[in-house]
């Protein structure tokens, strides 16, 4: 009850009380102090009664708030229940995802393993061959100066090996047991955003390292692997080692695009583009971090067989980036209608065309050229800082070498954005 109820009920206890009270001295003629006795045991009782039937209804009502509170606790423990059970099938559903995505990447390793074996398997026949144009054209090169074409930027003299003077034969010993035992390493050089220096790709390189630990340099290889075939199975090791490196870049969630180079060689054979190609459409994920690279001499000798190529590869969106360029007056539309995204000039170049004499196309207007039809220009071979100077001032959004950053294994590679010195 309320309280205003229970004063109200107290009340008339107190009235009925003074009425029997008074009517017993009034018309039963007892004395005053039994009438008030009377009276009092009549309110005492009344307030048992009217206390004990207070207790009884708030026992109900609490009854009724445990029945309450029991039937949300019950509810309450189905729902954990119920969540506990989707947990359990969300953390199955997971695993399985997970398990799915292991075996998924297991799979594709797979394939690469294979294809890996076959280009492998094919090393002895055309070593066979390499050997008989070597011995066609003699091995007299141990007495011959280191040729400068061999040299890669920033290994020099300083840097001496014991395959700078090597014969042809030592060499095709040398490539054909290190391709023979995979032992084909990737290395990663930044490219780096001007003027900032801050990573935004990597750019892949082969070496073929020895049984002894002795790395084969592109100096040392591309004397005798052209002639005897090889640069085709280099350059395919080249593209399985950087789907590895693209996978782990996704792991991570890392931005940076994979830029891999392809020989004319690799554009022409059939059997390995063949199986690439059926790789990549089962993969088309690799299009956003893979960047296809190819010289711009290449370029300008394909034929309808590299050209439908490269068109499968754009139509599985790939894109690709043009190297080596030694004409900087190229056709932009042409190569964006090819796919085309980035142009690599060496620094060298960019700098005198940034100093272009009249009526010669100056670089800023080969950058806007190249800007309006979605194509980046990236200077590569930058080994001193007054370069990166000349780069800057000339525009240049990206560049890349020795002194930006030089090739490292892509194990040592932390593979994540960092800065990779002072802006210039």
């Amino acid at each position: 009850m309320s309280f205003l109820t229970n004063m109200f009920v107290l009340g008339s206890y107190v009235i009925v009380a003074l009425a029997l009270a008074l009517g017993l001295q009034a018309f039963a003629g007892v004395p005053p102090v039994v009438g008030w006795l009377a009276a009092a045991i009549l309110f005492l009782f009344a307030g048992q009664v009217h206390g004990a039937l207070n207790r009884a209804q708030e026992n109900a009502g609490l009854s009724a708030e445990i029945e309450t509170l029991r039937a949300a606790l019950a509810a309450a423990e189905r729902d954990l229940g119920s969540m506990a059970l989707r947990l359990d099938q969300a953390e199955g559903q997971l695993t399985g995802i997970g398990d799915l995505r292991r075996w998924r990447l297991a799979a594709e390793m797979k394939v690469l393993e294979n294809l890996v074996q076959e280009f492998a398997g094919s090393i002895v026949e055309r070593t066979a061959t390499a050997q008989r144009i070597a011995s066609s054209e003699g091995t007299g090169a141990s007495d011959e100066a280191p040729n400068e074409a061999w040299k890669v930027a920033g290994f020099d003299a300083s840097n001496p090996s014991a395959f700078d003077r090597a014969t042809k034969d030592q060499l095709i010993t040398a490539i054909r047991d290190s391709l023979a035992e995979n032992r084909v390493e990737l290395y990663l050089q930044p490219i780096v955003s001007l003027p900032q220096r801050r990573l935004r790709f990597y750019e892949a390189l082969t070496r073929l390292r020895t049984d002894s630990g002795e790395i084969l340099m592109p100096r040392h290889y591309l004397r005798v692997a052209e002639a005897a075939g090889l640069v085709s199975t280099i350059d395919n090791l080249l593209l399985f080692r950087s789907v590895q490196i693209v996978r782990m870049l996704m792991e991570e969630n890392s931005d940076e695009l994979v830029f891999c180079n392809i020989s004319a060689r690799s554009l022409q054979d059939e059997n390995f583009f063949r199986v690439f190609l059926d790789f990549l459409e089962g993969n088309t994920a690799l299009a956003r971090r893979l960047v296809f690279e190819f010289a711009q001499d290449a370029l300008d000798i394909c034929g309808p067989l590299e050209l439908s190529s490269l068109r499968r590869l754009a139509g599985l969106g790939f894109r690709f980036s043009m190297d080596q360029v030694s004409a900087i007056d190229f056709d932009a539309g042409s190569l964006r209608d090819r796919g085309f995204r980035y142009v690599k000039v060496p620094a060298a170049l960019i700098a005198r065309r940034g100093r272009a004499a009249p009526g010669m196309t100056g670089i800023a207007e080969i950058k806007e050229n190249l800007a309006r039809r979605g194509i980046d220009l990236v200077a590569e071979k930058i080994e001193d800082d007054a370069t990166v100077n000349a780069i800057v001032a000339a525009g240049v959004d990206f560049g890349q070498g020795y002194l930006l950053g030089e090739p490292r294994p892509a194990a040592e590679e932390p593979l994540t954005a960092q800065s990779t010195g002072a802006a210039a």
